[in-house]
């Protein structure tokens, strides 16, 4: 949702709300709106309101864990991800986000657990072999973290995140020529990305050491 139509699409909502306040629908549209805007507090007071008023909602439960995690709410997101889960078992998005936290907690085996179940959701979604190769790396499982960036890399080249990461993994097993080849285009991809820059530079300084 672009801003201005998100912006259009709050002022549209607030005055259905005005006119039919009972509708928990037009509450969680509001919500996804204010999201969208980076109104994390609006949209998880909109998300509250579709709860109190139909409390078997799934759709509510996801997007306010997602904007749980955003706030830093780490047990409130995964509640809401429970919740979710409860109501539906099909939605990628849903582990995705619940992995999202574990992996923030630095709770690996869960994550990749959940990366894993969003994966048989949703095979081509990229962001979640990203996740999930950044949680067997957290598990010092360097061989799949780089077989699920190399995943990653393949449903989204144009990710500079992911070359990023590949390329710290390549580092991490003292494949320096590749770790930097990853580098460049991670900074080729996105020229302002500040840590590919500087790990590009210790690259560069391990490969002048090894040629002393």
């Amino acid at each position: 949702m672009k801003l201005g139509n998100s912006e259009a699409a709050v002022d549209a909502f607030s005055k259905s709300i005005q006119f039919d306040p009972g509708q928990p629908q037009i509450y969680y549209y509001r919500g996804v709106a204010y999201h969208a805007l980076n109104q994390f507090e609006e949209a998880l007071s909109d998300f509250n309101e579709v709860l109190q008023r139909d409390p078997e909602n799934d759709a509510a439960y996801r997007d306010r864990g997602l904007t749980n995690f955003i706030l830093n709410f780490y047990d409130a997101a995964v509640a809401d991800f429970n919740m979710a889960l409860k109501y539906n078992q099909d939605d990628a998005q849903v582990f995705r986000g619940r992995a999202d936290v574990y992996y923030q907690q630095g709770r690996y085996p869960e994550a990749i657990a959940d990366y894993s179940d969003a994966i048989h959701l949703d095979p081509q979604d990229a962001t979640s072999y990203l996740g999930r190769g950044l949680s067997f790396e957290g598990a010092e499982n360097f061989e799949k973290a780089l077989a699920d960036y190399d995943k990653s890399i393949k449903l989204d080249p144009n990710s500079a995140l992911a070359f990023a990461d590949r390329g710290r993994i390549f580092g991490l097993l003292n494949q320096f020529p590749k770790a930097l080849q990853d580098y460049h285009e991670a900074i080729r991809l996105d020229p302002h990305f500040a840590g590919a820059i500087d790990e590009r530079g210790k690259i560069y300084h391990a490969l002048d050491r090894l040629a002393e």
